[in-house]
């Protein structure tokens, strides 16, 4: 089921968003990010080697990128893809200005970096919490 914006509509009670009518991930893709996480891990062994005392891991993201003619455009469509993922954790926000697709003009981007529970209920990825002052 989708809305007016053809997003989907959570089901109630349901722990994953609806995927209907969304575009699945293209084989491609898959292998270009497991590419990329190669070479990342290629680099982090390397600073190992190199006797490196920084903390540094390999992590991957799941991530969402909302592309609009306006800021506010790709800031509504982050916003709609938030509400309706209802269990999502939301763990950074990347925005970009861009040139578009005819010269001249500008496309917005606000990557949206995710989490979601885990078979245990846990969020993994980071997330910027920190005590309240007192």
């Amino acid at each position: 089921m989708t809305d007016s914006n053809n997003l989907p509509v959570p089901s109630a009670g349901h722990a994953e968003p609806d995927t209907h009518g969304v575009a699945r991930l293209a084989p491609s893709s898959l292998q270009g990010a497991i590419g990329d996480l190669q070479q990342v891990w290629n680099a982090v062994t390397a600073l190992d080697a190199s006797g490196s005392t920084a903390d540094v891991s390999t992590i991957l993201h799941a991530g969402v990128e909302c592309v609009g003619s306006t800021v506010a455009e790709a800031l509504q469509v982050a916003l709609a893809f938030v509400l309706r993922s209802p269990h999502v954790e939301v763990t950074s926000l990347p925005y970009a200005r861009v040139p578009g697709p005819v010269e001249g003009t500008w496309e917005y981007r606000v990557t949206v970096l995710v989490s979601y529970p885990d078979a245990n209920g846990e969020i993994g990825g980071a997330t910027h919490v920190a005590d309240r002052r007192r």
